[in-house]
């Protein structure tokens, strides 16, 4: 088969390079963009939504659907607008809209719809580089969720989602073309929400959550007569927060949120190969990545060519804060930072990210900005973007949060 370079889901780069009879010497994983948050009050917190302050029942929309229900009565309508990757593209940008309802103090429902925009990108056929073609190309997500509450501050949650990769019909030249893609997936969410009293005007939150992303079956990308089998971006993530409250004076409040979480792509690892003596990849170590997504998702958690040590370095890392001070239940005003360490063998790629937030009688408005800080993924640095949104509460004053 003839090696081809493209640019998928504008996150990562694969190159496969295979020939009749050998196994490819990477693990593909498509829908990468379902990894980028275009919400900004999410990203200026390292995009750590497993784990979320009862201030934002509709983080539950994006990667733990249990965060929806929580024993209130709400509805929340939501936009973002952002770049990403801009360092490489300043056409590239994403728009994003939800909207939540909990229809009672124990099930919540919602709806997302996602949009990123390449602009115009170029694919080449490496075999014969005079053969190129471009497309306009975009990627297209819509969600569907529901949680369900219980009681003692147990939820769960789940979401449909149905994705759509279209690559532009770039034209060869030579009747070749690459096929547009299209895929479902689910999400699964687990929360539990409990708080104390350490002192008078003096009281602790804390929050757990675990999610499985984006469950899905393998998709196929086609390029003329040639295709692959690609795993969805599968993964298991599992998030801690802990918010210590301080009431003051005059119905002011100070809140810390300081939130961790872990997370793993339940995705084969890539082997290691040896070329043997009819030119074919041999594996020397590690397992065959060539299985179902089924398969996949529980062989990723012993199939690294390092053992242990290798699983325990494909586990990315995530941690952030936000200081919000709050008057009654009509206003606040928050500080965020968030940093993430996501794997990239070898080694970690990392970035920090900054934001603020505003919310006054039910609306509010959200600004982030990617740090250009030392070390950090050069790819991501100058990343922006703006999320306005309102919250109604329907168990009290519609506009108040």
């Amino acid at each position: 088969m003839r090696p081809i370079s493209i640019m998928l889901s504008g996150i990562l780069l694969f190159i496969a390079t295979m020939t009749p009879g050998q196994k490819p010497p990477v693990v593909l994983v498509t829908n990468s963009f379902l990894e980028y948050n275009l919400n900004a009050r999410i990203a200026a917190t390292g995009g750590i939504s497993t784990v979320s302050s009862i201030l934002y029942p509709e983080t539950g929309l994006f990667q733990n659907a249990a965060l929806l229900s929580g024993g209130q009565r709400y509805f929340t309508v939501n936009a973002s607008a952002s770049t990403f990757l801009r360092a490489f593209d300043k056409d590239y940008f994403g728009t994003e809209f939800n909207g939540s309802l909990a229809f009672n103090a124990n099930n919540a429902t919602g709806i997302y719809l996602s949009y990123l925009n390449h602009g115009t990108m170029s694919f080449i056929d490496m075999t014969n580089p005079e053969s190129n073609a471009s497309g306009k190309y975009y990627n297209l997500c819509a969600k569907l969720v529901y949680a369900h509450s219980f009681k003692k501050g147990i939820s769960v949650g789940g979401a449909i989602k149905y994705c759509r990769s279209d690559f532009g019909n770039p034209d060869f030249g030579d009747g070749k073309t690459i096929k547009n893609m299209t895929g479902f997936a689910v999400d699964l969410g687990f929360s539990y929400i409990t708080s104390f009293s350490m002192a008078k005007g003096i009281n602790l939150g804390l929050h757990a959550g675990v999610a499985a992303t984006d469950l899905g079956p393998r998709l196929k990308y086609q390029y003329d007569t040639f295709d692959w089998d690609m795993f969805q971006p599968s993964t298991l993530r599992a998030g801690l927060l802990l918010s210590p409250e301080f009431m003051l004076p005059a119905n002011f409040k100070l809140t810390v949120d300081l939130s961790y979480q872990a997370e793993k792509l339940m995705t084969p690892s890539p082997p290691e190969y040896y070329v043997d003596v009819d030119g074919g990849f041999v594996i020397s170590k590690g397992k065959d990545p060539d299985v179902s997504a089924f398969r996949g998702i529980y062989q990723s958690f012993y199939d690294s060519p390092s053992g242990f040590k290798g699983e325990i370095d494909e586990i990315g890392h995530r941690a952030a804060s936000e200081i919000r001070f709050a008057w009654s239940d009509k206003l606040y005003f928050a500080f965020r930072y968030g940093h993430t360490w996501q794997p990239l063998l070898p080694g970690y790629y990392s970035s920090g990210a900054g934001g603020l937030g505003l919310g006054l009688y039910g609306f509010s408005l959200d600004f982030f900005h990617v740090l250009d800080l030392p070390g950090s993924s050069a790819e991501i640095h100058r990343n922006y973007g703006f999320s306005v949104g309102f919250r109604g509460n329907l168990s009290g004053k519609l506009f108040h949060f």
